[in-house]
């Protein structure tokens, strides 16, 4: 298999840009490989690095990024199924932030990743399991780690609306919880009921658990939830209490990584019964409750993440049960109960194997020519753009591989790039030709 380098310069962090640019530079190429990014500016400029290749390649298989002390009660046998599929998996500890995470692999080797700075993608996607917390972290860092976490539309008010008349809670309002104190009356004698609310934070990250408040104990009842260190500008969700019956999880996930794939249950458990845990939860679903959730999916158009997961409850309405929405939750962080993990880790792999192998094709769009370097030179030697705009970097692979790139100031993109330079003495003296002082010459 040949292999080819390239490297992308941008100002900012745009993936699908840094693609298709990098597709631009090489013809007759089966696959691309992401290595990873550097900021050698600080934040002023992102090095994109890809290999590409005149064959098509495949991920060497999914690696699994699990989190000790979270959902112990699935863990040793998560870990089993993931070795048994010939994958890896990786146990950390989420401990406060000092620039490095820690983690042992499951062939026993201990390691340590940078958070910040350089990434690796390996040909190997990886995926985590564990924590909010933990999840929240890794969004944050640099690490190229899947996480199926949307926390903007795990908000009550960003989903509630799409699921409407389904919910459990149908009748509710949003406040801030600075307010609740001073609202207790109106709280009480428009939305309360035998003189309780139930009240939740609006966010997906569960900033506090959502708890009845009843007009006796209303003071205590929230200091309690304050006890968080809740802030008052924090919306809450308070709405009319229910009594539950069942409760019921189901991860909902997708084939295929494209929005004309419809989503499906992969698996689900009943996790509650008559409002106590059950001691020994499975995967056998009652037909009613697997028709119901089906029907929610082909009626919304919720699709926060490729994999999610979704709760349901049951009511009791007379002689009979109705189910509701309770809430819904993320795959990267959530208690799998007696789900069946063989389905749910065997589909969650087969995604995200069709992920890496679709960004892996090649791209239709090239938005710049291969020659687009060299018109750009002749436009600035013609005085067409003015050298005054742009800055002018020098970047090196190897003892006889260097780049240029013009970079706009301001501007969310390189102009134009290119390498196979035999030395700097040779960029510099191009960009001196157009007029290009050596002290506005940057490495990069």
């Amino acid at each position: 298999m040949k292999t080819q380098y390239a490297s992308i310069i941008l100002l900012t962090p745009n993936f699908d840009q840094a693609i298709a640019e990098a597709w631009s530079k090489f013809d007759n190429l089966k696959s691309i490989e992401f290595l990873g990014y550097t900021r050698p500016l600080g934040n002023h400029a992102y090095n994109f690095q890809f290999d590409f290749h005149d064959e098509p390649i495949k991920p060497k298989s999914v690696n699994w990024l699990l989190e000790t002390g979270t959902f112990e009660e699935n863990l040793e046998t998560i870990k089993e199924i993931i070795t048994n599929q010939g994958m890896q998996y990786y146990i950390c500890n989420n401990l406060p932030f000092n620039g490095n995470m820690s983690f042992e692999t499951s062939k026993g080797i201990s390691c340590q990743i940078q958070e910040r700075g350089y990434s690796i993608y390996d040909r190997t996607p990886m995926f985590a399991y564990g924590s909010l917390q933990l999840i929240k972290r890794l969004q944050k860092s640099n690490l190229s780690v899947v996480t199926f976490c949307n926390f903007d539309q795990f908000k009550c008010s960003y989903y509630y609306p799409r699921f409407g008349c389904s919910l459990l809670q149908r009748n509710y309002a949003f406040i801030p919880f600075g307010e609740l104190t001073r609202r207790k009356d109106w709280i009480l004698s428009t939305i309360g009921k035998e003189g309780q609310v139930f009240i939740r934070p609006d966010d997906g990250f569960k900033t506090f658990t959502g708890q009845l408040v009843s007009a006796e104990t209303w003071d205590k009842d929230i200091a309690r939830c304050g006890f968080y260190d809740v802030p008052p500008e924090c919306m809450c969700v308070v709405a009319e209490p229910r009594n539950i019956l069942n409760e019921y999880r189901f991860v909902i996930g997708t084939d295929y990584p494209s929005d004309d794939y419809p989503q499906r249950i992969i698996s689900g458990s009943c996790y509650k019964r008559n409002g106590f845990l059950v001691d020994n939860p499975n995967d056998e679903i009652e037909k009613h409750i697997l028709e119901y959730v089906e029907a929610v999916l082909r009626e919304t158009d919720y699709r926060p993440d490729p994999f999610w997961t979704l709760d349901i409850c049951t009511t009791k309405n007379g002689d009979y049960q109705t189910c509701h929405v309770l809430e819904v939750g993320s795959m990267s962080c959530a208690g799998l109960y007696g789900c069946d993990l063989n389905k749910v880790f065997g589909s969650l792999s087969n995604y995200l194997e069709a992920e890496w192998l679709e960004m892996a094709e090649p791209k239709t769009a090239k938005p710049i020519a291969k020659d687009a370097f060299d018109e750009f030179i002749e436009k600035f030697r013609s005085k067409k753009i003015d050298i005054c705009d742009w800055n002018w970097c020098v970047s090196r692979h190897s003892d006889k591989n260097y780049g240029a790139f013009i970079m706009g100031t301001g501007a969310e993109q390189c102009l134009a790039s290119k390498w196979g330079f035999s030395s700097e003495q040779e960029i510099r003296e191009l960009y001196n030709s157009l007029g290009v002082s050596n002290t506005s010459i940057i490495w990069i």
